[in-house]
């Protein structure tokens, strides 16, 4: 089964967040071979389609608001005097704006988890130890890497 991580395309289970993906490709769900691996059933497979379809259009609206705060960001700090009152809220706007994109992608994909039943979701599992998307799963130890401390440089990757 192949595993990129859009739902406008590819296959990875967390709806797929990934935008560089084309519209191309299929939505995970629609893998007849991930369908059957698992045990969808159609009308799982259209509560798919429907969160995903919710979701990718307030995704759109939310990541609008992203680029143009990073716009008027953008014109605020090319002034040849920076009000910085104004670059602040500016700033705070792309954050807020930037949080309010990651909160709707989370939430996108606990609604699109919450389709399966928990056999299913154990059965995903023991088929992709690292997670229907692979790379973005947990690792293979079971734990996610630890950061280095503040101030410590980053081991290189182990090749």
């Amino acid at each position: 089964m192949h595993h990129s991580r859009s739902h406008r395309g590819g296959e990875g289970f967390d709806g797929g967040l990934d935008r560089s993906v084309g519209l191309s490709e299929r939505p995970w769900w629609k893998s007849p071979m991930a369908a059957q691996e698992i045990g969808l059933t159609p009308d799982q497979v259209k509560r798919l389609d429907d969160i995903s379809l919710q979701g990718e259009l307030k995704l759109v609206r939310l990541r609008a608001e992203v680029e143009e705060g990073e716009i008027m960001l953008r014109a605020t700090l090319d002034a040849p005097v920076i009000d910085e009152g104004k670059a602040d809220q500016q700033i705070d706007k792309v954050a807020e704006a930037r949080a309010a994109v990651e909160k709707a992608e989370a939430h996108l994909a606990v609604s699109l988890r919450g389709v399966l039943t928990p056999e299913q979701w154990t059965k995903m599992h023991e088929e992709h130890p690292m997670g229907p998307r692979g790379p973005m799963g947990p690792r293979p130890s079971g734990k996610r890497p630890t950061p280095p401390a503040k101030g410590q440089v980053p081991p290189p990757p182990a090749n």
